[in-house]
């Protein structure tokens, strides 16, 4: 093992001492890490955006445990626009900025110098053109903008900010989750050297690690090159075990996003799954396989709260894909998607030549006993007139063969039925209340609003 990767290992055990992170969001925090320490070597920089659905998720406590081991660090949460512009231009240091969803609420000045120094500072020779006061009169100047920066904040991020930015997306620990409890004098007392090994790597590695030209995963956009090329460009050093983990991580940047990694993207990509091999979808049977997906943002999209039947249609109205009534219920067309998938995403999946002979697991979980032989991935009614249940693609209709027979059994289980009817009725349950809610938070406001007229 060389240098590089005992000294990524280092820095892995150092931010997982702390903070409960995914494994990707693991390696690409510790490649950024090291990053910092070679900036001089890079033409571009990715950000760090470090996000949650709710508060007290972790997002400040990594941006202090990284604090400890990137070069020249500056935190801070809140700074004016003048300040803001001139230490980045004249210390380029590893701005670690937190509370930044608050920074794009201030006065019109600083949100557009914030701005400013994130839509340019991701690349070398980025400068923010500003005017200053020279004696008594009123100059134009450049202040260079480039640095790494790690923004933590509830929320996403402009999506000028978000395509130049590795999301580092944390969730409240769960049970059995845990980190050591956070003491400033012990932390500072282990990355110490950890610290100064990153000093001295980087002056040793900067010349080397300009000249590299590391091999990417294929399908990733300009700009997720520019994202994840300077990383990738560490993992090479590492070895091939960092070189797997480094490409690995690169799924972060949503790699089948062609020129886009807005949330809509997000969205169709983790449609493409589950409607594959399907004529038409239900609603609330798509809401409820995205709401189930794990590590993808819809089990809490709406302020901690689950992706709506609703919600989804207005994600997906811009790219053309609307449901239809069939019956009682709103069920989309797999062949909608067809367009969008093209037109998005890098390596689309035709809906009209399945590549599975059942759809997603996330669907329905039946709880059903299958025979022995049954894939885990058989438990989607076969098709039927039951609005609430998925229809599949047979040669009746123009699709491909027949179902197995272990996959028709589990078809045929009512109980999976019975599942889509129990999460279709706790959707609605769950809908209801949150409009009883907005009712009454409305009504408290009109009542508000008459005192202060009659007043």
């Amino acid at each position: 093992m060389n240098e590089t990767a005992i000294l990524l290992n280092r820095v892995e055990e150092f931010i997982a001492r702390y903070v409960a992170l995914g494994r990707l969001e693991l390696t690409a925090s510790s490649l950024w890490t090291l990053h910092t320490h070679v900036m001089d070597a890079a033409f571009s920089t990715p950000y760090l955006a470090i996000t949650s659905a709710v508060p007290e998720s972790g997002k400040t406590r990594l941006l202090e445990v990284l604090k400890r081991l990137v070069a020249s660090p500056w935190m801070t949460s809140s700074t004016s626009a003048a300040a803001l512009v001139r230490y980045v231009d004249t210390k380029s240091p590893t701005l670690l900025y937190d509370e930044s969803d608050n920074s794009f609420k201030r006065d019109k000045e600083f949100i557009a110098a914030f701005q400013s120094v994130l839509n340019s500072g991701y690349r070398r020779g980025g400068a923010a053109t500003i005017s200053v006061k020279a004696g008594g009169d009123w100059d134009v100047r450049n202040f260079s903008t480039y640095c790494p920066k790690a923004l933590a904040g509830l929320g996403n991020l402009p999506d000028t900010v978000a395509s130049r930015s590795i999301p580092i997306v944390l969730k409240r620990r769960g049970p059995g989750e845990t980190v050591e409890k956070f003491r400033e004098r012990q932390a500072d007392e282990l990355a110490e050297p950890i610290y100064i090994d990153l000093c001295s790597w980087g002056s040793l590695h900067v010349d080397q690690l300009a000249e590299s030209v590391p091999a990417l995963p294929p399908n990733l956009s300009d700009r997720a090159e520019d994202v994840w090329e300077p990383l990738v460009a560490i993992a090479e050093l590492a070895g091939d075990r960092w070189v797997k983990l480094a490409w690995e991580a690169t799924a972060l940047s949503r790699t089948s996003a062609s020129n886009d990694d807005s949330l809509g993207i997000k969205l169709l990509e983790d449609i493409t799954p589950i409607i594959d091999g399907l004529v038409e979808v239900p609603s609330a049977a798509l809401v409820a396989a995205l709401n189930d997906l794990p590590e993808s943002p819809w089990a809490e999209f709406t302020r901690g709260r689950p992706l709506t039947q609703r919600k989804l249609a207005d994600l997906l109205r811009p790219f053309g894909v609307c449901p239809h009534s069939n019956g009682t219920r709103r069920v989309y067309l797999a062949s909608s998607f067809e367009d969008p998938f093209r037109r998005y995403l890098v390596q689309s999946v035709k809906v009209s030549e399945p590549q599975q002979p059942c759809g997603v697991e996330a669907i329905s979980e039946v709880s059903a006993e299958p025979s022995p032989d049954t894939s885990k991935n058989s438990g989607i009614p076969h098709q039927h007139s039951d609005p609430d249940t998925l229809t599949l693609r047979t040669p009746e209709n123009g699709g491909r063969a027949s179902l197995s027979a272990s996959e028709k059994a589990v078809a045929r289980d009512r109980v999976a039925r019975a599942e889509l009817e129990k999460r279709d009725a706790e959707r609605a349950e769950a809908d209801a209340r949150i409009r009883a809610e907005l009712e009454q938070e409305q009504g408290a406001l009109d009542e508000a609003k008459g005192i202060r007229l009659q007043r």
